[in-house]
This record gives C-alpha cells, sequence and structure tokens, in this order.
C-alpha cells in the first residue's frame, strides 16, 4: 500500500532489513520515483512473494506456497475440529500451482501441531514446522509490533512447504 499511514514511509524497508536474516522475507528500499522525467518523490518498495523470493531461501520451488489471508484469525495453522479439506480451504489460499498433496500436507502439520501429546510435541513439531525459523519469525513480529501478522491476528501472513524437508517455513507478508 506504498506506506499506507507511515508518515516516515520507512517502516515497511526498516521491518524487512531486520527481519530478511532471521527468516523468509522480501527485500525493500526507498526509491526516488521518476515519471516521464519528472520527480514525483520517495517511495517504499518491496519484492513480491513469488517464486523468486522462494529461490533465494530454498534449493528450489517446488512446494506449495501460501497465503493466511486477513480474517478472522482461524488461519493461523489453529486444528478446526476435523481434517475434512473443506474445513480449511476458506481460511487459506494456496498461492503456487496446484499439487494434490498440498492440502493434505497442510492439514497434517496443522493436526500433528495442535494435537500432539505434550511430552512428545517438541520432536513432532520439529517434523512438520522449521520451529527456528518459526521462533525467529513470531519474535520479530512481536518485537517490532507488527499488527497485521500471524502474532498479532493470526491472518495475513503467508508460509511455505519445503519438499526437501517436508516441514513448513513462514514467509514475512507486509
Amino acid at each position: 500500500n506504498n506506506a499506507y499511514q507511515d508518515e516516515t514511509i520507512m517502516r515497511e524497508s526498516v521491518y524487512f532489513t531486520i527481519m530478511r536474516p532471521y527468516t523468509v522475507c522480501p527485500a525493500a528500499c526507498m526509491a526516488r520515483l521518476y515519471i516521464n522525467g519528472q520527480y514525483r518523490g520517495v517511495f517504499s518498495q518491496a519484492q513480491q512473494e513469488n517464486s523468486d523470493l522462494i529461490r533465494e531461501y530454498f534449493p528450489d520451488t517446488d512446494g506449495d506456497r501460501w497465503r493466511a489471508p486477513n480474517l478472522d484469525g482461524s488461519g493461523s495453522l489453529q486444528y478446526l475440529g476435523n481434517t475434512n479439506l473443506a474445513t480449511y480451504t476458506p481460511h487459506y489460499e494456496l498461492k503456487s500451482d496446484y499439487n494434490t498433496n498440498a492440502w493434505p500436507r497442510l492439514i497434517n502439520a496443522i493436526y500433528a501441531f495442535n494435537n500432539t501429546a505434550t511430552n512428545i510435541l517438541r520432536d513432532k513439531a520439529e517434523d512438520v514446522l522449521a520451529v527456528d525459523r518459526w521462533l525467529w519469525f513470531l519474535a520479530l513480529e512481536n518485537i517490532l509490533a507488527d499488527d497485521d501478522s500471524y502474532w498479532n491476528k493470526g491472518s495475513d501472513y503467508m508460509f511455505y512447504f519445503e519438499p526437501e524437508s517436508g516441514r513448513i517455513h513462514p514467509v514475512e507478508h507486509d
């Protein structure tokens, strides 16, 4: 939104620059904009969250990319009472090419993360989530007060299923 409600127009650029070393995150910068030779001002610019971004952090882009849209927080990897595909499709958007295993993998991760006995949760969570990246992601969202996030609303964030590890990684959205 080009720094909507950010009078400094620096928030997004600073935020992404701080997050980028710790989790999958777009690059951002400030740019002087000229249109037909006429200077229009300084604008915030951020990298698209597409396969080019994924390629910077992972060996390939064959995994599933997801977005939890800005809804009621039900896209926060919470178990919704069953493993029925129709229960989860309203809460997540598959952003990569459709893979027949995409939805079952997501539902399996959600189920495992929410329904595993606490005495084995640490190991099971490591099997389905890139825990270190999630911890950095959540800590930085909290420290930097990202009000449009997994941490605050349980929505409007992205994640990527990495086929090589079989785990889900957070992807900073905005």
